[in-house]
């Protein structure tokens, strides 16, 4: 609790300094985290873990200037489309050169458009165990060396039903995909 206090503090005199130099209703303003934490969800503990309780964290944007406030969209994004977003939003490109795996999510914001259903992987090596996990849809795969679940994150945010019998056809489905997607790293290590 300490924690959430100490930051809520900080993001306060983040906005009285921008209050008082006249920059806060031009100001986007970006909250969010790289991960979350289990804090014994599934009997695990810290951050190294694909359950929604570590790679599902708040997005919180503020821009006066550009859109109204007060909005909860649930779609599933990526923190990658942060930069082309606020970039898009500041009426700046991203460089020439630059191929970005974000997408500009400013047109969900004001509700002119959707954001385009993707897929979204996750991998991870840690102390000689290599976990993975893919996201479409409803969809989610969770596979590391010794087996794979399958969750419907929809009806099921909790990932306590393993629905990997029910649906084999949909676990190597999104398995087959998974194993692509790593192909296409060939650098990738099963290592710490």
């Amino acid at each position: 609790l300490a924690n959430v206090s100490y930051f809520d503090d900080m993001v306060g005199g983040l906005i009285g300094t921008l209050k008082d130099t006249g920059l806060l209703e031009n100001t986007v303003i970006v909250v969010t985290a790289d991960h979350g934490d289990m804090l014994g969800e599934h009997g695990l503990f810290y951050k190294k873990h694909f359950f929604e309780d570590c790679i599902r964290v708040p997005l919180i944007m503020r821009y006066p200037d550009g859109f109204a406030g007060g909005q909860v969209r649930p779609t599933s994004i990526s923190l990658m489309d942060l930069f082309p977003t606020v970039a898009a939003l500041a009426k700046v490109g991203p460089p020439r050169q630059a191929s970005l795996d974000g997408i500009d999510l400013s047109g969900l914001i004001d509700g002119q458009s959707d954001v385009p259903e993707r897929t979204f992987y996750w991998r991870i090596a840690f102390r000689g165990r290599c976990q993975r996990a893919i996201r479409r849809g409803r969809w989610k795969y969770l596979w590391d060396s010794t087996a794979g679940f399958l969750f419907d994150v929809l009806s099921d945010p909790g990932e306590r039903d393993d629905r990997f019998y029910q649906h084999p056809d949909i676990a190597r489905e999104l398995r087959t995909a998974l194993t692509g997607w790593e192909r296409e790293f060939p650098n990738l290590r099963d290592r710490d």
